[in-house]
């Protein structure tokens, strides 16, 4: 009986990258979390809620990334390695630009790339699809949740 190996991948010792990646960023969402006030009403969560409970869902992620782990995943490389990280890049690039191009702008670009690269590729469908998750993201935190983001900026003004 013979095995093969997917050529995309590489190593065991690589499985473990991705639950202590989510294990770090759980922790950095709950340590900045701890900075920002609590809510003053009983019913209020305040600004701290949010990032208090991605930091708790990114360490149940980390924990079941590690239960469910199996000794023969393995780190992706080649093409597989190249989409990590360019997807990495963008999250970067995206975050860089939230503050200086508005939170909706900076949304629909990345969304609207993210997807062209994970394949959807009709504009038909790419542009509207990008539009509305940035626009209906954005007005759910600032109207909803009534957590300022970054507005739209036209011309020196934030809309």
């Amino acid at each position: 009986m013979s095995t093969t190996t997917d050529p995309s991948t590489v190593g065991a010792r690589g499985s473990w990258v991705p639950p202590l990646l989510t294990l770090l960023l759980g922790v950095a969402a709950l340590i900045v979390a701890s900075d920002i006030p609590a809510g003053r009403l009983d019913n209020d969560p305040g600004p701290a809620f949010l990032p208090q409970l991605a930091g708790i869902v990114l360490l149940v992620a980390s924990a079941w990334l590690v239960w469910r782990r199996e000794p023969h995943d393995s780190m992706p490389r080649g093409a597989g390695l190249t989409r990590v990280a360019v997807t990495a890049l963008l999250a970067l690039a995206y975050v860089l630009a939230i503050e200086p191009m508005g939170f909706p702008t900076a949304t629909f670009l990345f969304l609207l790339v993210e997807m062209y690269l994970v394949g959807l590729r009709r504009l038909v469908l790419l542009v509207p699809a990008a539009l509305l998750l940035a626009v209906g993201v954005y007005a759910l935190f600032r109207y909803g949740l009534e957590v300022p983001l970054p507005g739209i900026q036209i011309g020196g003004r934030v809309l």
